[in-house]
């Protein structure tokens, strides 16, 4: 997988349905003044999901709608980049003419930037005043939010119930071993549940992004930077991706029985499947690593639901 691809698929697994982090990135963005005018009570993830005038589909990485207090809505329409684009206008542009056109709402583009440099492109187009035509030339610009203007102390300050998921973002983006132990530190304010999984994505990340990544050098940044033998997570999560077949069998041995070694073997195949299923994971993919079967995994999706 390129880095460009494991970046989206960072971003995506930490902003979907991520309220707390949307709801403080449009906090940041928009400023204490212009944020005072909205109910983010009222914050909802829309479909990403659309039809360009030509019948093309469309999807762009994510797409906000909040109310204001007076009653409005206003869709704030985020693209994530993890390289620079010149063509990011006319990108902007073609998705916010489709959305005035299905709904008369205001639509905010905001680019999420996690290239390794600092964005320096143009924020705004804006025609000359002296233009002849002024009321119809173009006036169009996005807000920024640029991952290589933040340092992990901002990240803790303006971000206070979400900054582990910057954070991890931010680790893919530097990978140095000082940025990624920040990272491993600031998943200790997640729930356990939501910091597994966290974890897990950013370490499949890292480990896919840099050959110089793996999980022993993981644990090892990981051993200097937390102290708590219980609250470290990579020897949970090296279980999960490499060694599935090794808590199978100690249960096997333990109960000292070959059927027992097979039940122990499927049920950590089981459990393995199922946090990468509630981690959106393909079907093909769980299939490759679980050596499971498409059956397999209907049933275990239907237990889970």
């Amino acid at each position: 997988m390129s880095k460009r691809a494991l970046h989206n698929a960072l971003f995506m697994a930490a902003f979907t349905r991520n309220v707390k982090l949307a709801t403080e990135l449009l906090k940041f963005l928009l400023g204490q003044e212009r944020a005072a005018q909205f109910n983010f009570r009222t914050l909802k993830f829309e479909t990403t999901v659309f039809t360009d005038a030509e019948g093309n589909e469309r999807r762009a990485d994510a797409i906000v709608s909040v109310m204001t207090k007076d009653g409005r809505r206003v869709l704030f329409l985020i693209e994530h980049k993890s390289t620079k684009s010149k063509h990011i206008f006319q990108q902007l542009l073609s998705y916010q003419t489709v959305l005035y056109a299905e709904a008369a709402d205001e639509v905010v583009p905001i680019v999420v930037s996690t290239a390794k440099s600092k964005w320096h492109l143009p924020r705004a187009f804006r025609a000359a005043h002296s233009n002849v035509c002024g009321e119809v030339s173009l006036n169009f610009g996005y807000l920024l939010f640029d991952f290589a203007r933040q340092t992990a102390e901002t990240l803790q300050t303006v971000f206070p119930s979400s900054h582990p998921y910057l954070l991890g973002m931010r680790s893919l983006q530097q990978l140095n071993r000082e940025v990624i132990g920040e990272f491993l530190v600031g998943s200790l304010a997640l729930p356990a549940e939501e910091r597994i999984r966290l974890t897990g994505q950013v370490t499949n990340c890292l480990v896919e992004s840099d050959g110089g990544f793996d999980m022993g050098l993981l644990e090892e940044i990981e051993a200097g930077c937390i102290n708590k033998v219980e609250d470290r997570l990579m020897r949970t999560i090296k279980i999960g991706q490499e060694g599935w077949l090794e808590q199978g069998f100690k249960k096997g041995k333990a109960e000292g029985k070959a059927e027992g070694k097979a039940e122990g073997k499927a049920e950590g195949l089981a459990k393995v499947a199922l946090r990468m299923l509630e981690e959106g994971m393909s079907i093909e993919v769980i299939c490759r690593t679980t050596g499971l079967k498409r059956g397999d995994l209907t049933k275990l999706k239907r237990k889970r639901a």
